[in-house]
This record gives structure tokens, sequence and C-alpha cells, in this order.
């Protein structure tokens, strides 16, 4: 659905694995036109035009094509490009989630591309992981969680942002890092005191990596990984928000607790910054 959040009109070849009304139901957006030609340029042609919903109530053979259009009006959860989706628009329960104001700095460091492929360790909510999903609208994440109630909450805020350009390993870290996947960034938001052992076990090529952190030991800690791991260019980022609270007509300024940004990048031969 990325690709066609970003694309008035989006063209699709179909197959036995994903057939027209297969597609079309997965569409969320009700101002979306579908057009399918089916055997097209064969005796039994035929050419239909509906909504996603009209489109998915029929039947289509393999040999299809799909224009999907919409004129820009598709409904969101929030109206604006800019990082930083507000805390309310996302589902929390008792999970604990990364702020909008980290999250936009987080964001910032990691220098994320449309076509970036991004490792996440420690996905909680999820709130990072779908401002990533948003900005590497091309790319994926291959976010890792082991809390079961996160996964949950997880799959609830993926499904509610409509991505799908998002695997969710629910497993644990290093463990359950994938062996096969060439991911450029890595974020890591939780990592259950094995840092060091994840930061080992990431591939040995470029890479740029952001840690967050609430600890101030795990501060030297993601520090000294970086370093053991060939990373330059560490940066140390202490975040402090203060948000007002209304008390009768005024307002005070209520802090949040600090967090802690730590980015690094790995160069390649040319070195060449990421």
């Amino acid at each position: 659905m990325n690709i066609l959040r970003h694309n008035e009109k989006v063209a699709v070849f179909t197959g036995r694995a994903n057939l027209p009304q297969a597609i079309a139901a997965e569409i969320p957006w009700e101002k979306v036109r579908v057009t399918v030609g089916e055997n097209l340029s064969y005796p039994e042609e035929r050419i239909i035009s509906g909504s996603p919903k009209e489109i998915a109530a029929l039947e289509f053979s393999d040999l299809s094509l799909m224009i999907i259009e919409h004129d820009g009006a598709i409904e969101e959860n929030w109206p604006y490009l800019s990082p930083g989706i507000p805390n309310h628009a996302f589902l929390r329960d008792e999970v604990p989630m990364t702020k909008e104001e980290s999250r936009a700095l987080i964001l910032s460091k990691l220098r994320l591309t449309k076509g970036s492929q991004i490792l996440e360790v420690g996905a909680g909510t999820g709130s990072v992981t779908v401002e990533m999903a948003l900005m590497a609208r091309e790319g994926r994440i291959w976010a890792i969680e082991q809390n079961p109630n996160a996964v949950a909450l997880c799959r609830k805020n993926f499904t509610r942002f409509h991505l799908d350009n998002i695997h969710l390993i629910e497993g644990a870290a290093p463990l359950d890092i994938p062996e096969d996947i060439k991911f450029d960034r890595v974020f890591i938001g939780g990592s259950k005191g094995k840092l060091g052992e994840i930061m080992k076990a990431l591939p040995q090529r470029p890479l740029r990596t952001v840690i967050s952190a609430i600890a101030i030991e795990s501060v030297i800690e993601a520090k000294d990984a970086l370093m053991a791991n060939g990373y330059e260019n560490i940066e140390i980022v202490s975040i402090t928000v203060a948000k007002n609270k209304p008390a009768g007509s005024k307002n005070l300024m209520m802090g949040e607790n600090p967090t802690f940004i730590i980015a690094g990048e790995r160069l390649g031969k040319r070195r060449s910054s990421l």
C-alpha cells in the first residue's frame, strides 16, 4: 500500500498468487478507482472498472493487468509528511513507546532514503517502525520483537497505517537477525542487555546504526560497541523534552525522561558517509 500511497497511478501485473480480487480486497481507501484488464488481446478480453470493494467481489483470471488510481486525497491517520507523528495516533496499551520528539531525531540520525533496507531490534509499539516504513516507502523493514504483547500491538499499528513493507519477526536478537538480508540501516531500540552480542552479529559491511537508550550506562556501552565493531563518526545526543500541562488558567512544563541517541557509521572502501 505504500507504493499506492505515494503514487496516484499504479500498474500491477497479476498472477496466481496475487489475483486482482485479492489485491483489491487489501486496498483500505474508498476514494480509489481500480480498472482490470483481463485476457487482453484474447477473444475473451474483459475490461472492468470500479471501487476496490466492487472489484474484490468479482472473479478474474491469472492474465490480468490492474490500473489503480486516486487523486491524492486518500484518507490517512495524519495529514502531513513530517516525522514525529503525534503519540495519540498510535495504539499503545501497556507497551513503552518512543515519544514523537525522540522519533523525529532518530529518523534524522538514520538518514533514510526511499529505498533503505532497515533492521530494527526491539520494535516495541512499532511507532519508530511505522515512521521508518513511511519514509523508506520503496524499501523494507525487518523488525524484531520478542514480547508477545508488543508483537500483537505492532501488528495493529502496522495495519492502522496501511503498511505492507514491514516484516515483523517474533524473536530475539542476535539469534533471529536475518542472515540473507542486505540491510544498510540498523536501529536498536531495545537490546535486552545483549547490545555487544548484537553488534558483533551485524554483517561486516557499510552500515549506519542508531541506538536509543535511557540509562547513562547504556550510552557508554553503545559507544564502546560501535567503536569495537569498526564504526566511525560516532555522535551522542541527549534529548530532554518538557511539555505543557494546563493548571487552571496557567501552564506547567512537565519534563519527560531524557533519551540518549547514539549514531555511527561503518564506511566502505570509498569512505563515503552514509
